[in-house]
Formats: structure tokens, sequence, C-alpha cells
């Protein structure tokens, strides 16, 4: 793949999902470095907290600085619960966002998640609230969020084990696709890390070949 250097004039942010941290993307965030995006790491803890706390205290912050508003163009890749995270906070803020770009979603559960119905004591001791905000019944905050009004593409995995297809996908997307990947490893695989490429850079996963 061709280095089409931007010069750190563009930003990407990445945010993790329940449980992670910001290391999670270290082998995508080598290869964007590489093509000359400025690399920034959003880490949060979900012990105690539900989504819009997160969002609101300790995310956001982290977004809304002088630092990010010098960007040309900032664009968003995120994995499971942080795509959630990223949308609540666009929900509310988007417009103060002047320089976004384009958002990817990694196995995000934009329906709601049946595994987080029925998840374990131990999960529930540590993400209690979190969890709950990502069931799929009247709980659940998923399906009461904004309708999508950015440019959002969303990556999702047949083999994934946590987050079903039907739950990822979302209404408004600009574009999907469909990989073979286990849920917590799945910013690791090179077809994801090159369809984030060109969805940043054309708005599509898949970029048509001349003939």
């Amino acid at each position: 793949m061709q280095n089409t250097s931007v010069n750190n004039s563009e930003c990407i942010v990445f945010i993790h999902g329940l449980g992670r941290t910001s290391r999670s993307f270290q082998k995508m965030q080598k290869f964007f470095k590489k093509m000359g995006y400025a690399i920034i790491n959003v880490d949060y803890s979900a012990v105690g907290h539900n989504i819009e706390e997160i969002a609101e205290f300790i995310v956001k912050p982290q977004l809304l600085n002088t630092t990010i508003a010098a960007f040309k163009k900032i664009h968003f890749v995120t994995h499971s619960m942080g795509g959630i995270i990223l949308r609540v906070i666009l929900g509310k803020y988007k417009s103060q966002f002047e320089n976004l770009g384009n958002v990817i979603q990694l196995a995000p559960p934009n329906q709601g998640s049946k595994r987080a119905d029925k998840s374990g004591w131990l999960a529930r001791l540590f993400y209690r609230e979190s969890l709950r905000d990502l069931e799929t019944g009247s709980r659940g905050i998923c399906h009461k969020l904004p309708s999508i009004n950015f440019n959002l593409g969303v990556i999702a995995s047949n083999l994934d084990g946590k987050v079903k297809l039907e739950e990822a996908w979302v209404n408004n997307m600009a574009d999907s696709l469909v990989v073979r990947r286990f849920h917590t490893f799945i910013m690791k695989a090179p077809e994801v890390i090159e369809a984030t490429y060109n969805f940043i850079t054309s708005g599509k996963f898949v970029i048509a070949t001349k003939q």
C-alpha cells in the first residue's frame, strides 16, 4: 500500500472497548503513524460508571480540547462499547467537532447485545452499569441514541462471539463490511486495518481498482 502521508494535518482518535485499554489498538496505530496520521488515544475505566457518565465526564473532556481542534480533520476508530460512547458524545456535541472526518466502528453493539443481557456475575460485579446500558431491552440505551448524522462505516464479524451482525448494523451507515474475526482482536486483523484505512481516505471500505 502506498504511503500517502498527510503530514500530521489529520489525526485519528481511538476509543477502546469495555475492559480494554488503548494498547489494544497498537498494531493499527503503528500502521497509521507510518501513513502520516497523528494518533490520539482515549482511555477510560467503566468500573462503577454507566455509558453516559463515561461519555460526559471522562471521554468528552479528552476530545473537546484545543489540541484536537487544531487538526485539519479528525477521524475516529472505535471498538465495541467505544462506538456507543462516541455516539452519545456526537449526539449531543457534534456541532463542536467542525473538523469531523470519518468514523469507523469495529464490532459495535449499536442495537445492544444479547450477551450483555446474559452477562455473568463476575462481569456484573465490575461493569454492572455499563452492561445494563448495552442490554437489548428497555434498560438499554443503544436503541435510544440519536440517528446517525455523520459519515459512519461499520465493520462487524460473523464469528464475533459477543456482538451479532444484526446487533452491529445501524440506519444511515455510509458503508459496512463483514469479516471473520473474533470480537476481542478484530482490530488486529490485516484486512480490518486495510479497510479502516480505505474508509478514512475514501469513505468506502473497498476501493474499486481500475480495469
